[in-house]
C-alpha cells in the first residue's frame, strides 16, 4: 500500500494548477484508496440524493479531519472526530446515536476516513449501525462537484487544502459578481 500511495504522491507533483489533470489525479487517488482499503464507499451523487430525501435524518456524518481543517469547511451537519480517535472512545461518545443510522465518514480525499472506518467497522455494526460508509473522494470531490460546504458562519467557498500539493486537487470556484 505504501508504494501505491508514494506513486500517487509522485503523480501529485505534476498537478500544479491544472484543474483537468488535478481531477484525473483525484480520480486515481479515489481508485487507489478504494482498492487498498476494503470499506464500503458511497459516491457524492448517492450521498447528495440521500441527504435530500425524506430519510436524511437517518444519516450521521463524521468528518475525520483535524479540527483546523474542519473549521475551514465541512459538510452540513457533520461532526468532527479526530482521525486518531480510538474506536472505544468514539463509541463512548457516539455509540448511542448509531443504532439504525447510516454512518458516513469523510476526510479530504477518503484515505483517513477509510482507515478510520476500517478500524471501527465491526464495532459500528455491533452498535446497530444500519450502514457504515466512506465518502469516496472526500470533501475535495464533494466540493469539486459544486456541493455545499459550510463553516461556523454558514456556506463558504473554501476548503482546507491540507497542503499546497494536495490543495491543487481542489477546484477554485468562480467568484459571484
Amino acid at each position: 500500500m505504501k508504494l501505491t500511495l508514494l506513486f500517487v504522491l509522485w503523480c501529485l507533483s505534476f498537478v500544479v494548477a491544472l484543474p483537468v489533470r488535478g481531477q484525473l489525479v483525484l480520480s486515481a487517488i479515489e481508485k487507489t484508496v478504494s482498492s487498498q482499503i476494503a470499506v464500503p464507499n458511497v459516491s457524492w451523487q448517492e450521498l447528495k440524493a440521500r441527504l435530500s430525501s425524506s430519510d436524511s435524518a437517518n444519516f450521521l456524518l463524521f468528518d475525520t479531519r483535524p479540527r483546523e481543517e474542519y473549521n475551514v469547511s465541512h459538510l452540513s451537519r457533520a461532526i468532527q472526530v479526530d482521525p486518531q480517535l480510538p474506536t472505544e472512545q468514539f463509541l463512548a461518545q457516539y455509540g448511542d446515536s448509531l443504532k439504525n443510522r447510516n454512518v458516513v465518514f469523510y476526510c479530504s480525499v477518503g484515505y483517513r476516513s477509510s482507515l478510520f472506518l476500517q478500524r471501527a467497522q465491526k464495532a459500528l455494526a455491533e452498535k446497530g449501525a444500519q450502514a457504515a460508509l466512506n465518502l469516496q473522494g472526500g470533501i475535495f470531490r464533494w466540493y469539486n462537484e459544486g456541493n455545499l460546504v459550510v463553516d461556523a458562519n454558514g456556506p463558504t467557498d473554501k476548503v482546507h487544502p491540507y497542503d499546497r500539493i494536495w490543495g491543487s486537487l481542489v477546484k477554485a470556484r468562480k467568484k459571484k459578481e
